[in-house]
């Protein structure tokens, strides 16, 4: 016995909606304009073995900009949002202390340092015997705790923000 003629047309029924509904759900890919490249991935910072080697450098780097007087290479230390805090309550964004900056004598940076780095950011607890002028106040042989942080910004670690806690006078 023939099969009946209404079984064809549901099974052409069936593959013209199982395609259909190919393309309806494969359109909108299909038709979707190119996106651009995806923005460049920020800057991966370098994982630390050792933290505290990396953050001695980096106080006496900044240091050294400031004994120098080298304007430029702080510039290139302090990152845009840099803020900087004093034990005697003065504070200063990045245009400012560029500035005004600190004017080192001498310095020696204490033993007792640590450092913690979590992704793109290191934070260093240092202490410091220095000899410095900052706001036209001088603090000879001074031993004062500073805290800084930094950021992994374009390929190199960038202050981000610094206290200072030298003894008020």
């Amino acid at each position: 016995m023939p099969r009946p003629a209404t079984r064809r047309p549901r099974r052409i029924r069936r593959s013209v909606l199982v395609v259909a509904g190919v393309l309806l759900v494969g359109a909108p890919t299909l038709a979707a304009p190119v996106a651009p490249p995806a923005a460049a991935a920020p800057d991966k910072a370098p994982r630390l073995a050792d933290p505290a080697r990396t953050g001695r450098a980096l106080a006496t780097e900044f240091l050294t900009v400031l004994q120098r007087g080298d304007a430029k290479g702080l510039a290139a230390i302090l990152a845009p949002n840099f803020q900087l805090a004093r034990a005697d309550g003065t504070h200063a964004d990045r245009s400012q202390y560029l500035a005004n900056p600190a004017k080192v004598s001498t310095f020696v940076i204490s033993d007792d340092l640590s450092a913690r780095q979590d992704g793109r950011t290191l934070t260093v607890r240092w202490g410091v015997l220095i000899s410095e002028q900052i706001n036209g106040e001088t603090y000879t042989n001074v031993e004062a705790p500073r805290l800084t942080s930094f950021v992994w910004r374009q390929g190199r670690w960038q202050m981000i923000s610094h206290a200072n806690f030298n003894p008020a006078r």
